[in-house]
């Protein structure tokens, strides 16, 4: 991830609280705020995975239950030279899927139960891979940040044990909309590129991951995922519409594909 893109998400996160501070009670105020978001960030930091993980409701793959998956994770995270993670699905007839940790080492890997219906064992590959490429080069830790700012409101939600409608629900949906642009300071372009391209390097081919993604934005369709999980998914590495969120740093599926299969 470039050097700069943390620290922009950081200062962009805790405007508001050092704002409010200096507000109220000037330097020391905003001082105080810096100090409470910054001990606060450390723990959202590392507690990412979980967070996340728990909003979109993803549980842990058996082994039974994919085995194949399992034995593709293994080969791949060996090549790539991290230890294997996790693997969760979230039952979503979406077809996507995340990567979520702080590190390598906590890292999890999460495929939607639409993704395990419709493609083939050598595109699963092809997916799988592109995330563990996401691990290796060090791109998700910073996204994971993003990602569990935008889970703190649908986990306080469950947690109230409250259903937000009219005025109540418009205001969630205006204040994800405010975090909405750090998903763009946590991930680029050329994180993706990247990514496609070690594909090759782990595989032997891009060509599973270039159909996977021909077949995902062919089967795409809006709606399957709740409003206030939608932007989560937005937030990680593979996604199939940019137009679900002006925000979206990711490049064109058709651009991704074409490049995936140019020779060399």
């Amino acid at each position: 991830m470039e050097s700069w893109r943390p620290w922009l998400l950081l200062a962009a996160s805790s405007a508001p609280v050092v704002l409010l501070g200096s507000v109220f009670l000037g330097l020391k105020g905003a001082a105080a705020g810096a100090s409470i978001f910054l001990a606060f960030s450390v723990i959202l930091y590392w507690l990412s995975a979980e967070m996340v993980l728990k909003v979109t409701g993803a549980a842990p793959a058996g082994k039974d239950e994919v085995p194949h998956l399992y034995s593709v994770l293994r080969s791949v995270s060996t090549w790539a030279e991290i230890p294997a993670p996790t693997l969760y699905v979230v039952d979503v007839r979406e077809p996507n899927a995340f990567v979520v940790g702080p590190t390598s080492r906590r890292a999890a890997i999460v495929l939607t139960r639409g993704l395990l219906e419709v493609l083939a064992p050598d595109e699963l590959k092809g997916v799988i891979a592109h995330k563990v490429a996401h691990i290796k080069h060090g791109d998700i830790g910073w996204s994971s940040f993003a990602a569990a700012l935008m889970a703190i409101i649908p986990l306080i939600r469950k947690a109230t044990g409250r259903t937000m409608q009219g005025g109540r629900r418009r205001s969630t949906s205006a204040l994800m909309a405010m975090v909405a642009p750090l998903v763009k300071l946590s991930s680029s372009q050329k994180q993706e590129y990247r990514a496609d391209k070690a594909v090759a390097q782990i595989t032997g081919t891009t060509e599973g991951l270039a159909r996977a993604l021909g077949k995902l934005s062919a089967t795409f369709r809006p709606g399957h995922v709740a409003d206030e999980v939608l932007p989560l998914y937005v937030a990680q590495p593979l996604w199939l519409h940019r137009q679900m969120n002006p925000f979206h740093p990711r490049p064109e599926i058709s651009d991704r594909i074409t490049r995936l299969r140019m020779p060399g």
